[in-house]
């Protein structure tokens, strides 16, 4: 029923809803592709994830501060913005 190809499974829907945690944990062992077919059409594709929310978040963090500069915090941890953010904003007519 299940046709490996190149690490890719390719399943039908009903097996994937069937079978989903053990095919989760067969993606974290293995990595590989999922690929959940319907009608004989590949409708979905499940990859395991390469970055943590954690990781995401420091990487948007460094983006953000070279768009805006240092970002600022006040004891109430409510974000506030600088002359700079807020000069630039105004250029922006917001």
């Amino acid at each position: 029923m299940y046709t490996d190809v190149h690490m890719n499974v390719l399943i039908p829907i009903t097996d994937f809803r069937k079978n989903i945690f053990s095919l989760t944990d067969r993606l974290v062992e293995d990595g590989g592709e999922v690929l959940i077919e319907k009608d004989g059409k590949t409708i979905l594709k499940v990859i395991p994830v390469e970055q943590t929310a954690r990781e995401q978040a420091k990487k948007l963090l460094s983006i953000s501060r070279k768009l805006i500069g240092k970002i600022k915090i006040d004891h109430n941890n409510d974000f506030f913005r600088g002359k700079k953010e807020i000069r630039y904003l105004r250029q922006l007519g917001a």
